[in-house]
């Protein structure tokens, strides 16, 4: 479950970072402005249907998303012992939609889609473009 978390988070902040250049307009934000952050875990994208979180309000999921394309996610739990797992992220394409993020561990690459709310307040990650077409699968975080 963890592993699948961690692939969903990084298809997320992969689609949401935009590469910034030096010459870049700052008084324009883009996406990879808006995904900088905190993020926490909500819930699930089910088949269209939004699933919220059911675990322990103790044990919490978040995205870290750093101006460096660097981030981390940390997984809390109810025992005080946490996980986390450093990784990379950058866009790799034209398109807002795609990017892949980089375990810094193991150097795994996980493409991926995130589709913000209209508010950039929320976001729903994709492992495929098909899943977000079909709202298959996708995991839902929240600006904290």
């Amino acid at each position: 479950m963890k592993k699948t978390i961690f692939l969903l988070f990084a298809f997320v902040i992969a689609f949401s970072l935009n590469s910034c250049s030096s010459d870049d307009d700052s008084s324009s934000a883009s996406s990879g402005d808006k995904i900088v952050g905190t993020w926490k875990f909500t819930g699930e994208m089910i088949n269209g249907n939004f699933e919220p979180d059911i675990t322990d309000e103790c044990d919490e999921e978040l995205l870290i998303f750093s101006a460096n394309n660097t981030g981390k996610i940390i997984d809390k739990y109810c025992d005080d012992v946490d996980d986390v797992y450093p990784f990379t992220w950058e866009k790799t394409g034209d398109s807002p939609f795609n990017y892949v993020i980089v375990d810094s561990e193991t150097g795994q690459e996980t493409p991926g889609i995130i589709v913000f709310s209209s508010d950039f307040k929320k976001f729903t990650a994709y492992n495929s473009e098909q899943d977000m077409i079909d709202e298959d699968f996708g995991t839902v975080y929240e600006k904290q």
